[in-house]
């Protein structure tokens, strides 16, 4: 009896994946309940937000291929894997939606003070609304940095509901949101000196670790506010922090913290006007589901090579 090929999923992913995969021939090991794998059987890893380093691949001999759960790759070691041979993907895309309508959610909640509302109500602070800044989405300037997937789901969701919103990105985006009539700025220090929130949607390289910190948000306007769902890396948490705490900013809200991303620890769990999220933005339920299947037929894609059988 020919003994099935193995694929790993380190965290925890919606049934369907699983399912489609025992359907395509595949034998699932669920990492995250204990089970283990065969080690010269196992060809395929998913991750979700679990490290693949160097020690995982090696304990792997046959393995093929890590793919993310998600579209952020900067949790692979990727000289081992180019070493190797393995190959990386992602599932870039399939939950783009669901991270703008939360970025948006969260945005919401920052100009309408909406924790700050809920804790005046239950401590009878009649005089909130009155005393409060309030800002109506139609009478700001929504910054959008970064126009791939979610950048693009982002900006045409802000444009929905009534905001005036400017784009900054590379070139070639530039250009693309350009063609779907969006306002853009080229110069980053222009960019972000005009808008009122700036909302970021690049991945964690090299390049854009620490890409706003404290001198970027110096030229951002008094009382602003900023939204990152991104990466944690992307933003000084220390200098994000210290804006809020002396007024810089008026608000921030954070879907991707550094460290345990499960708890608020670090300076931004006790700065002023900032919400956080445990990296859930994009888990709305339609997303869990499409982006578990297209990790899993990436992972079949990839231990067969046959691209064109994959449905």
């Amino acid at each position: 009896m020919t003994l099935k090929p193995v694929c790993l999923i380190l965290d925890q992913i919606h049934p369907a994946g699983v399912e489609w995969l025992e359907q395509a021939g595949i034998e699932p090991a669920l990492a995250w309940r204990g089970e283990t794998a065969p080690r010269d059987r196992v060809r395929a890893i998913i991750t979700r937000r679990s490290e693949v380093g160097s020690g995982l691949m090696a304990a792997y001999p046959m393995l093929n291929v890590v793919v993310v759960h998600g579209s952020g790759t900067d949790g692979i070691d990727k000289q081992t894997a180019r070493q190797r041979g393995i190959a990386i993907d992602n599932t870039a895309g399939t939950n783009a939606q669901s991270v703008a309508e939360h970025c948006l959610a969260l945005v919401l909640a920052m100009l309408r003070q909406v924790p700050q509302a809920d804790a005046a109500m239950r401590q009878g602070d009649k005089d909130f609304r009155d005393r409060e800044r309030i800002v109506s989405l139609s009478d700001i300037q929504y910054g959008v940095y970064g126009y791939g997937n979610t950048g693009r789901a982002m900006a045409s969701l802000a444009r929905a509901v009534g905001a005036s919103v400017v784009v900054h990105a590379r070139e070639k985006a530039l250009a693309d949101a350009a063609k779907d009539g969006f306002r853009v700025a080229s110069d980053v220090c222009g960019f972000l000196r005009q808008i009122d929130v700036l909302s970021l949607h690049v991945p964690l390289t090299q390049e854009t670790r620490g890409l706003i910190g404290g001198e970027e948000i110096s030229r951002m306007k008094q009382g602003a506010f900023l939204v990152n769902a991104a990466r944690a890396g992307i933003v000084d948490e220390a200098a994000l922090a210290r804006a809020l705490n002396e007024g810089k900013l008026a608000g921030a809200a954070v879907d991707t913290l550094s460290g345990d991303e499960r708890m608020a620890t670090g300076p931004l769990a006790q700065a002023r006007n900032c919400i956080l999220s445990p990296h859930l933005a994009g888990s709305g339920t339609l997303e869990k589901k499409v982006t578990a299947l297209e990790a899993a037929k990436k992972a079949l894609a990839h231990i067969e090579d046959l691209h064109d059988l994959v449905p």
